[in-house]
């Protein structure tokens, strides 16, 4: 899906071949990289994607907030540490 304004490389108007879990970090005051060009139309080639924003950053929220961003990696890894976890693990 392209969005309006853009002219990506043609490869992100397919599905990622990445299947492994990702997440998406964006500045809410991005110009370029808004909420919906990453909602609509980067987020839907990865099978399984998290998207989340940092407000009042532009186009590099690591560089702007890292604190707000290593939060969000932190939760990010959390859930997938107890997603991934067996059922057993706490027996053993």
């Amino acid at each position: 899906m392209s969005v309006p304004g853009t002219a990506g490389h043609p490869f992100g108007d397919h599905p990622c071949v990445v299947s492994a879990p990702v997440q998406l970090i964006g500045g809410g005051e991005d110009p370029f990289s808004s909420t919906e060009l990453i909602r609509e139309a980067v987020a839907p080639r990865f099978a399984d994607v998290r998207t989340d924003q940092v407000a009042h950053v532009g186009h590099w929220p690591h560089v702007e907030q890292p604190d707000a961003v290593a939060q969000l990696l932190r939760r990010f890894l959390s859930r997938l540490a107890a997603r991934n976890a067996p059922a057993n693990a706490e027996h053993q």
